[in-house]
């Protein structure tokens, strides 16, 4: 071939092959880049196992921050950045729907709260009560950042108890930002008991998880929901269907002791 149409038709080849490559990489960056999830710390046992198996079996590496269900709200909101929100009960997630940030929300595992002490009981702590005593000292989750601190507080209000606990709290006692540090409080013996998720008793064997009287029916859904800015939606629905899998991230949440629930809506 020869003349000016030959450079022409080069120049023309050439921006198909770039057009092809770029659609190659805008599938490659959706299903391969790294996911961004921002995970409650009460789902921080199972999830480091479930993002490393998603990776193994998807491809697709997985980015958390943990934190308090509140706090990681908050974070979201300001930076409007990642792709994936996991929170300890709905009432987060109906707010972050409510906030137009999020969708796709599903049940991932049920928590309930129980009253935490050292293992064997030293104090005989037996309930709600026995935390009103002189000497006794609390740690409960902050309910502006926590979760669990969110739901003590919606549960002792019901039972009528909110106000005296509340202020035993903060004579002697001490409010904290995750389940996990209200657990390390006690593990420590910087407490004597406090409230966290049947869940988070569950990784402590130094612990002892203490049913609370009236909470029967008390039981909180831990959901999951794609944000709407996320850059990776389909590899974000991809990780959802993961997690609610039965035989893949639904059993590894069983095995870190909480009880799943196999995607179920929630919104």
């Amino acid at each position: 071939m020869r003349g000016p149409l030959k450079p022409l038709l080069a120049t023309v080849a050439l921006l198909a092959a770039l057009a092809l490559l770029l659609v190659w990489m805008g599938r490659k960056s959706d299903s391969g880049d790294s996911l961004m999830l921002y995970c409650a710390v009460v789902m921080k046992a199972p999830m480091t196992t479930i993002a490393t198996n998603f990776q193994r079996d998807e491809g697709i590496p997985v980015s958390i921050q943990y934190g308090g269900s509140g706090t990681l709200l908050s974070s979201i909101r300001v930076s409007k950045v990642g792709d994936l929100y996991i929170a300890a009960d709905s009432s987060y997630t109906d707010l972050a729907a409510q906030y137009w940030i999020l969708s796709d929300a599903a049940t991932v595992a049920t928590l309930r709260p129980v009253i935490v002490v050292p293992h064997g009981n030293p104090k005989g702590i037996r309930g709600i009560e026995d935390l009103l005593k002189p000497g006794i000292k609390v740690a409960l989750g902050n309910p502006d950042a926590a979760s669990i601190g969110k739901q003590t507080e919606i549960l002792m209000k019901h039972l009528e108890k909110w106000a005296p606990l509340d202020r035993a709290v903060k004579d002697h006692g001490v409010f904290k930002p995750t389940v996990n540090e209200v657990a390390n409080d006690v593990k420590l013996g910087t407490v004597n008991a406090g409230i966290v998720w049947d869940a988070t008793a569950n990784l402590y064997p130094e612990l002892d998880g203490i049913p609370i009287a009236g909470t029967e029916h008390f039981t909180r859904h831990v959901t999951v929901g794609l944000l709407k800015f996320s850059k990776h939606p389909e590899s974000a629905r991809r990780f959802i269907a993961y997690l609610t899998d039965p035989g893949k991230g639904q059993k590894t949440v069983a095995d870190a002791g909480l009880t799943p629930i196999a995607g179920e809506a929630d919104q």
